[in-house]
């Protein structure tokens, strides 16, 4: 039986986290189909989404069980997509529309949505992530240097924190990092799903605790927002995880927001 999901038009910000897909698990349903043929604009937030989900449904029970992404029918879009999510697990596979050829790749993806399984891979990334975020052929949106030093220092940071907090995901930990498409802001994105949280009595106040936590012993999320600080950067923390959610932009703000599974951050650098 096949199970088929759509992606909405435009993909983006925690929006884009309303399309994990916890498929249960079965033998009745080996193949995952993610339609994301109509979608117009996609970020970080929703190549950790989609992998997310696809790693979900790859670990579940059942021989056969496999995954597949319907792609975007050409332009920017096409190029975009497929650049974000060209590293799928095994047993998935991006499925392009009859006749086309293959995309331009987008340079201002700088780190496709990955599983990262521990933190020599996570060091490894962080490594890259700081390479290609300079990279010359980015012109006048690449990063400066305290920029990408910002992000390459996050990344192992939130992994770290995934893989301490998370050890419950289905999906691992997932990275994703890119340049807006439309604009010059750089995006970091982390995602676990690990439902303890998610699914805590009080999520809002499990993620208030996290928060103030992390303050009194310097841990990895205030480390990102003191160091950036030290940077004279812009940046905004941005936390996801059950029916609550939290920003902090020089300021800490939480609220009630749309369920999501598991534990999303993401770290926006603003140019």
């Amino acid at each position: 039986m096949t199970q088929e999901r759509p992606v909405q038009k435009r993909t983006r910000g925690r929006r884009a986290l309303q399309h994990i897909y916890l498929p249960p698990d079965g033998q009745d349903d080996p193949e995952l189909v993610i339609d994301a043929r109509h979608v117009a604009s996609i970020d970080a937030f929703a190549g950790v989404a989609l992998i997310g989900t696809v790693e979900h449904h790859l670990s579940l029970g059942g021989r056969g069980r496999s995954a597949k992404l319907l792609v975007p029918p050409g332009g920017e879009v096409m190029g975009r997509f497929c650049t974000m999510l060209s590293s799928p697990p095994k047993r998935c596979k991006l499925e392009f529309p009859q006749g086309q050829t293959a995309p331009v790749k987008d340079g201002r993806v700088l780190l496709p949505a990955v599983r990262v399984a521990s933190m020599e891979e996570a060091d490894a990334l962080a490594l890259f992530l700081r390479a290609s975020s300079q990279r010359r052929q980015l012109g006048d949106v690449r990063l400066t240097g305290k920029e990408a030093a910002t992000l390459a220092e996050a990344l192992p940071a939130l992994v770290e924190n995934g893989l301490a907090h998370g050890s419950d995901s289905s999906c691992g930990v997932v990275v994703c990092a890119a340049l807006e498409s439309d604009n010059r802001e750089a995006q970091l994105v982390v995602l676990d799903l690990d439902l303890r949280a998610a699914t805590a009595t009080n999520p809002l106040a499990h993620l208030r605790k996290a928060w103030a936590r992390s303050r009194e012993n310097l841990g990895g999320l205030y480390y990102i927002t003191e160091s950036a600080m030290q940077r004279d950067l812009d940046v905004s923390l941005q936390l996801k995880t059950g029916s609550a959610a939290a920003r902090w932009r020089g300021r800490f703000n939480s609220d009630s927001a749309d369920f999501t599974p598991g534990w999303a951050t993401g770290i926006t650098i603003h140019r």
